[in-house]
């Protein structure tokens, strides 16, 4: 008899509603096409994963989108812990939500607590039923929510209560890997630009999961969270742009088998509109922000050409 992964036993038993598509308003014009050709020149020689979305915030639709590598695997770093926050609130029961100053889920979302990371992740498993660990029930949340491709094989910080625990679907494979000057690399936690800026639609349109009762405030909520500056930091975005609604995140060297890895994706408003940026680099935080300031002059060009 045949094994039934995990996956296909999930999708029989319902694990998860399917997240419904968001709307998607292709917009062809000679501003766009040139805004798409500044960025391929910008990035045409750069290991980058990026990924922006124009966002209509009338008719919660969005608007374009233009990728570059936007559907590789890079190492996430911190940047991953948008989602650590939404789950926490989708599943944790409404009356237990602490978000104040002092709480786990603001120290993670402001101050990238990592510690605090594993924290969450274990105490928000207890309040989800079935099939798991406390990284595998994070990932399912990913997979048959969210509908992400992305997520993470561990979180082995030192002393927090997810050590040792895998979610061996997530695993290092050839399919799963970084390719990084025509090597391959395996390493654990990765995410592609595409699904990072998934997320951040989901904040922008809070109505896109009515089949769940907690999906609405989880998501005002998680945005109001990421929305908070940390004090005496900024990241690439804020340093580009100014204001942003997101998480950024940061692999050092040392850590690293290629380089200073340094990541960021959230929404950001450079006029009137408001736009997802997501992009994963390692080639030097100086140059990603850089990157980031060209691209801010190529959109206040597009929205006010």
């Amino acid at each position: 008899m045949a094994k039934i992964t995990r996956r296909q036993m999930l999708m029989m038993l319902g694990a998860s509603a399917l997240a419904p598509k968001m709307g998607f308003i292709p917009i062809r014009s000679d501003r766009l096409v040139q805004l798409q050709s500044r960025i391929n020149t910008l990035f045409a020689s750069e290991n980058v994963g990026f990924d922006l979305r124009g966002w209509n915030r009338l008719l919660k639709r969005q608007t374009f989108q233009i990728s570059v590598n936007g559907s590789a695997y890079y190492p996430v770093a911190s940047s991953f812990k948008v989602l650590v926050i939404l789950h926490y609130f989708w599943h944790t029961p409404r009356d237990l939500w602490r978000d104040d100053p002092e709480s786990d889920a603001y120290r993670v979302a402001v101050f990238s607590n990592n510690l605090l990371t594993g924290t969450l992740l274990q105490n928000t498993a207890q309040y989800i039923e079935g099939f798991g660990n406390a990284i595998q029930k994070f990932n399912i949340f990913l997979t048959y929510t969210l509908k992400l491709n992305s997520g993470i094989f561990s979180w082995d910080w030192e002393g927090s209560p997810t050590m040792g625990q895998r979610d061996l679907y997530y695993e290092p494979t050839q399919q799963r890997s970084v390719i990084y000057n025509g090597e391959r690399y395996d390493i654990t936690n990765l995410f592609t630009a595409n699904d990072l800026s998934q997320i951040y639609l989901y904040l922008l349109n809070p109505d896109s999961f009515p089949q769940f009762p907690q999906a609405r405030e989880a998501l005002i909520r998680t945005r109001a969270l990421l929305s908070i500056p940390a004090s005496g930091y900024q990241s690439p975005i804020e340093r580009a742009f100014g204001f942003y609604t997101g998480k950024d995140g940061v692999i050092p060297t040392e850590d690293s088998q290629f380089g200073r890895v340094t990541n960021d994706a959230g929404i950001v408003r450079p006029v009137l509109d408001e736009y997802v940026i997501s992009i994963l680099y390692a080639q030097g935080e100086f140059r990603l922000v850089e990157f980031l300031r060209q691209i801010r002059q190529y959109l206040i060009a597009y929205e006010l050409g």
